[in-house]
């Protein structure tokens, strides 16, 4: 029987189609210290306003904080205008944007960019757009592809684990593995659940659940990763000291439960 991991999805609005919904889009700088999510809370419970989506991002320098929020107006009595300038009103707000949907009721966040995480800029990618990234980078490449991959995500994997040794301040084994789940978490990738290192002699041991590359190769015959397989290898060639490879032993491509890697010593040419 087939072990099912319970997922617990994160909608990261950034865009929504407004179909048949009366839905503004709301962006704000605010004051930390006028207790501003309850008083709008209260505002939106009193004027039939639903928030179906509130995002904040604090500046860690001063009390600001810019808000975006999507709010559905469809059982409230006030028009557009009357809802900016009753927000306009409040104490907490010092700028107030809205946006409208489109004719094609598309409504996005238009005011915020770049996006960040950590400091650093991000991009988001839907899953038929990096589908197409990799598919095509396979359909171009034919076999060469694997190889391209790997590389690929092996760069990727040192320089990951660069960052991570940064913000964890060492390279403490512990640490430096809960910020590898997570780092996998927040981006998106997969929900590591086992990791198993063994520092004297130099290998690890990695399962994943939910490798969003091998998501995309349902009914392969063979193991389906080359670029998170290469993250973990360059990850682990950081680690260790010294160049590592890493090898796909279960994936779900194929229709195993998980994705399981073996990391160990790459075989030096003579």
């Amino acid at each position: 029987m087939k072990r099912q991991l319970e997922l617990n999805p994160l909608e990261v609005y950034r865009t929504v189609v407004a179909k048949g919904h009366r839905v503004l889009g709301v962006t704000l700088e605010t004051d930390f210290k006028e207790r501003f999510l309850e008083q709008l809370d209260e505002l939106a419970e009193k004027f039939g306003i639903a928030i179906t989506h509130f995002q904040v991002s604090r500046s860690l320098r001063d009390k600001t904080a810019k808000c975006f929020a999507f709010i559905e107006i469809e059982n409230s009595e006030l028009s557009i205008k009357e809802i900016k300038e009753l927000l306009k009103k409040q104490k907490f707000v010092k700028t107030l944007k809205t946006v409208k949907p489109l004719k094609q009721e598309i409504i996005g966040d238009i005011y915020h960019f770049p996006i960040i995480t950590l400091d650093q800029r991000a991009i988001m990618l839907e899953k038929n757009v990096y589908a197409a990234i990799f598919k095509d980078i396979r359909e171009l490449f034919g076999t060469a592809a694997n190889a391209f991959l790997y590389y690929m995500g092996f760069g990727t994997g040192k320089k990951l684990y660069l960052r991570l040794i940064e913000l964890t301040n060492g390279p403490q084994l512990e640490a430096l593995m809960k910020a590898l789940r997570i780092a996998n978490l927040s981006m998106g990738w997969g929900i590591i659940k086992d990791i198993y290192v063994d520092k004297i002699l130099k290998k690890a041991a990695v399962v994943v659940y939910e490798n969003f590359e091998c998501d995309l190769g349902k009914r392969s015959t063979t193991p389906y990763s080359h670029f998170y397989r290469g993250v973990l290898a360059g990850f682990f060639t950081e680690y260790f000291g010294e160049e590592m490879t890493a090898e796909e032993t279960k994936c779900i491509a194929k229709g195993d439960n998980y994705c399981r890697f073996k990391i160990r010593k790459a075989c030096k040419s003579l």
